[in-house]
């Protein structure tokens, strides 16, 4: 299976050039050969998590000739998003989290809400409880998990531990690692690609598609190319 992952496109109703940039995004995914069979944006879809930028984003996204899914970011406002996007995306506990799990032929999807009031992630008891809850009715199949804040100390930004409380993180990786089909986590959020270990399981940091937000020492061609990752299973 291929999956193709996207992060952090930042629609603005004031920064018209991050349509641009997710338009070309799309693009180039759409010109992947082998095409994926899915693509996942983790999250800050709008910058605001305005309505208008959310319907903006929902029509670029919708040219992708794969299916997509999302999950939220810390700049996305869960009930937009999830009125805007309800059939690409699915809630828990009552439609207060945006987290779930999406099962194919050869794998497992876990999509992880890390959103809180800040910018930091967070989780929490419920969002945890659900975490173990899905973990324990996996298949045998892998599982690959994807997630908007980075679960790892992300030496590369002035700020490495980007949760409010890090004993979630710490909680949350002791779950995973104890469920041996677990393979991999993917992220977005700190802008930068970063590939690292979180506890015992690797992690890929994706940086944005929006071009203006990007941070970290880039080459020309990475400060302005189509930002997404080929995520390439068994």
């Amino acid at each position: 299976m291929r999956i193709t992952q996207i992060t952090d496109s930042h629609i603005s109703v004031n920064n018209p050039q991050r349509t641009i940039d997710l338009k070309a995004c799309v693009d180039a995914v759409n010109a992947l050969d082998p095409q994926p069979d899915l693509v996942v944006h983790t999250g800050d879809i709008a910058h605001d998590g305005l309505a208008d930028e959310y319907e903006t984003a929902r029509s670029v996204l919708d040219t992708l000739s794969a299916p997509y899914l999302v999950i939220a970011g810390n700049r996305d406002r869960r009930s937009e998003l999830m009125r805007v996007f309800s059939d690409r995306t699915a809630v828990h506990d009552g439609g207060e989290f945006i987290q779930y799990s999406v099962e194919f032929e050869s794998v497992r999807l876990i999509m992880i809400d890390t959103v809180s009031d800040g910018s930091k992630g967070a989780l929490g008891v419920k969002r945890l409880q659900h975490i173990d809850s899905m973990l324990n009715t996996a298949s045998e199949k892998p599982v690959i998990v994807f997630m908007h804040h980075s679960p790892f100390e992300a030496t590369e930004i002035p700020d490495p531990f980007q949760f409010e409380d890090w004993t979630d993180v710490e909680t949350l990786l002791d779950m995973l690692t104890q469920h041996s089909g677990v393979q991999a986590i993917y992220c977005g959020h700190i802008h930068r690609n970063v590939q690292a270990m979180a506890g015992k399981l690797p992690v890929s940091a994706l940086s944005c598609m929006a071009c203006d937000l990007r941070k970290g020492k880039l080459s020309t061609e990475d400060a302005t190319r189509p930002m997404y990752k080929v995520i390439d299973l068994g």
